[in-house]
């Protein structure tokens, strides 16, 4: 016949193993969705990028342009990035038509190094993220315009006969 007290020492124990089980869990899910805030706001830089550079084409004032890396498409990119180590993070654009003239492509390609938080601990190497953004350059503000106006037309209402 067992003692209630040699059984309280069980309920510990086997309190100690499920609460180790949970926490593993919850850890685990808060760092999936910092994995994935951080890959949305990678892809959200990204087509922000494209955006700059889609407008800043070759017939606009502010121009960014197929020599290398554009500084200017890279402080947008940045810009939207806040959030992220910008040591760790990386920002290309490049035109693969040669050039910014309007109907020309730019592509954006922000990539990232995501750090766990228990990666040292764990002996967990870093997770490169990587997202890409391609869009046409239309012919600066006044194409970006017509393109908004032509696709949020209002329809006219029949009228009643």
């Amino acid at each position: 016949m067992r003692t209630p007290r040699a059984e309280a020492g069980q309920a510990l124990v086997e309190f100690s193993l499920a609460i180790m089980v949970f926490l593993i869990i919850i850890i685990g899910v808060i760092e999936v969705g910092r994995a994935v805030w951080s890959y949305n706001t990678l892809a959200s830089a990204a087509r922000e990028g494209s955006r700059y550079a889609m407008v800043h084409g070759a017939s606009a004032s502010a121009r960014s342009g197929p020599a290398g890396n554009d500084a200017n498409v890279q402080a947008a990119v940045t810009k939207y990035t806040s959030a992220l180590d910008p040591s760790d993070l990386t920002v290309t654009s490049t035109w693969p038509d040669g050039n910014n003239a309007a109907g020309s492509h730019v592509r954006v390609t922000v990539s990232y190094r995501f750090d766990t938080s228990f990666s040292r601990l764990l002996g967990i190497s870093p997770i490169t993220m990587s997202s890409a953004s391609t869009m046409t350059i239309t012919s600066g503000r006044i194409g970006l315009r017509q393109s908004v106006k032509s696709s949020f037309r209002t329809p006219v209402p029949a009228s009643p006969t």
